[in-house]
């Protein structure tokens, strides 16, 4: 009895040896001997066919891709069972992952707040525009000339012949006024 497990362990290794070194005969034989014992696995977890022989075939395929690098350390079959586990572990995370997606996308959807589009993003810059158009000229320049013109507050007082303490009083109250706006126009909605 003990020569047949020997016999058998050294022809696996003997298969697995060629699978290693790119023999597609050899893979077409561990495929057909382990398929079943893999199918049932993931199908055991999955319950589902299609989903059984998608997570089989992606660990047959994974196998195929990595033979050069892998590492067994178990007999082969064992090995199998273990890539099957943890592909059918991914597929679960993969799956709730979407799920959430899909839920946050209806849930999204169902609000009646737009998504942040282009569409969005221009009207948003428009009513920017006219909060600014009414501030005072002189507050409406400086605050340009920081914000649009990219510039320091040392930079703004020097342009314009201002200290810097104006700058920056001008600026306090053009950032208080279009806050104001915004709650007002936000109390409305």
């Amino acid at each position: 009895m003990r020569t047949a497990k020997t016999s058998k362990s050294s022809t696996e290794q003997h298969i697995i040896s060629r699978f290693v070194d790119g023999d597609r005969d050899a893979f077409a034989l561990l495929f057909n001997r382990y398929w079943k014992t893999v199918y049932s696995v993931c199908f055991k977890y999955t319950r589902c066919h299609s989903d059984a022989e998608d997570v089989s075939q992606e660990v047959f395929k994974a196998i195929w891709e990595k033979r050069d690098v892998l590492d067994i350390h178990t007999n082969f079959e064992h090995y199998l069972i273990r890539s099957a586990k943890n592909r059918i572990l991914n597929y679960f995370r993969a799956r709730q992952t979407k799920q959430h997606h899909e839920n946050n996308v209806a849930n999204t959807k169902d609000q009646s707040e737009p998504m942040l589009g282009i569409d969005f993003l221009l009207q948003a810059e428009k009513h920017h525009q006219e909060l600014i158009s009414l501030l005072s000229p002189k507050c409406r320049e400086i605050y340009e000339l920081k914000y649009h013109g990219a510039l320091t507050n040392q930079s703004v007082a020097d342009q314009m012949g201002i200290s810097v303490k104006t700058v920056e009083y001008h600026l306090q109250q053009a950032k208080k006024a279009i806050r104001s706006a915004l709650i007002r126009k936000t109390e409305f909605l």
